[in-house]
C-alpha cells in the first residue's frame, strides 16, 4: 500500500494531467469552461455555481485565469478527505464504462483485468463479492464508498445535516445535536462523530448555530486527524 505522501503525490499527479487534457489551447493556464471540465472529471458533483466559487477562489491574480501554480497550491489546501473522494469518484467513473451511474460485475471483472484506477485487484475482488448479495447485482456510487469504508461523500453528507436540522432552519443547534447524541435511532452509529461536533461549537464558538459550511468543515477535519493517524502507524 502507498504511503499518505505517495498516494497525495500519485493523486497530484493525475489532476494534473487532467489539467493538461483541459487546457486545449496550451497556454498553460486554464479557462473557467476548462476549470469546470478538471473538476467534473475528477469526481466533483456539485453545481455550476460552485464550479464558478472554485474558479475564482483558485483566481488568485485575478486574471480570470488559473495558472498550474494557482492550481496545484488550492488543490494542496484541499482537506485530505475531499481529495479521496475525488479519487474515487473518478476511479468509479472510470470503471462505469457505460455512464449507467452504476457498476455491474462485468465492468468490475473488466476492471480487475485492466488496473487503470488506483483500487487494488483485491479491492475491486471486494466490490464484486458485494454484487452477489445485492439485489439488482449493480453497485451504486453510495454503495461503493461504503464498501470502501469511506462515508464522507456530498450526497451522505447532505443527508446526516438534514437528519440534524430537525427544524429545518439551514443551521444546526447545540440542542439539536444533543438530542441525535441520546438518539438510539438512525444517527446512534454516528454518536463519536456528533458529540466531537457539539464539544467544537460549544468551546469555540460559544453556542452558536452551525451551519452546513462549517458542519462540513469539521467534519472532514474528524477524518483527515484519523487519516493522518492511520497514515503514521507502522502496521500500514
Amino acid at each position: 500500500m502507498a504511503s499518505g505522501g505517495e498516494w497525495q503525490a500519485e493523486q497530484l499527479k493525475e489532476l494534473n494531467l487532467s489539467f493538461d487534457k483541459a487546457d486545449t489551447d496550451k497556454s498553460g493556464a486554464l479557462s473557467i469552461m476548462e476549470v469546470h471540465t478538471v473538476l467534473k472529471e475528477s469526481g466533483f458533483t456539485g453545481s455550476r455555481a460552485d464550479c464558478n466559487k472554485i474558479f475564482f477562489g483558485m483566481d488568485e491574480n485575478k486574471d480570470f485565469k488559473v495558472s498550474r501554480e494557482e492550481f496545484n497550491k488550492a488543490i494542496g489546501k484541499l482537506p485530505n478527505a475531499s481529495r479521496r473522494e475525488m479519487a474515487l469518484m473518478r476511479d468509479f467513473k472510470r470503471i462505469d464504462k457505460d455512464g449507467s451511474g452504476s457498476l455491474t460485475r462485468g465492468e468490475l471483472m473488466a476492471a480487475s483485468f485492466n488496473l487503470d484506477t488506483s483500487l487494488s485487484r483485491d479491492t475491486i475482488k471486494k466490490i464484486v463479492s458485494e454484487t452477489y448479495s445485492d439485489d439488482d447485482g449493480e453497485i451504486q456510487y453510495d454503495e461503493f464508498l461504503r464498501i470502501l469504508n469511506f462515508a464522507e461523500s456530498e450526497s451522505m453528507l447532505n443527508k446526516t445535516f438534514a437528519k440534524l436540522d430537525t427544524d429545518g432552519s439551514g443551521e444546526i443547534s447545540l440542542d439539536e445535536m444533543w438530542e441525535a447524541v441520546k438518539s438510539e435511532g438512525e444517527l446512534a452509529r454516528l454518536r463519536p462523530q456528533i458529540l466531537r461536533l457539539l464539544e467544537s461549537q460549544a468551546k469555540d464558538f460559544e453556542g452558536k448555530k452551525m451551519d452546513f459550511h462549517r458542519f462540513v468543515t469539521l467534519w472532514l477535519q474528524q477524518k483527515d486527524d484519523i487519516l493522518a493517524k492511520a497514515e503514521d502507524s507502522p502496521y500500514i
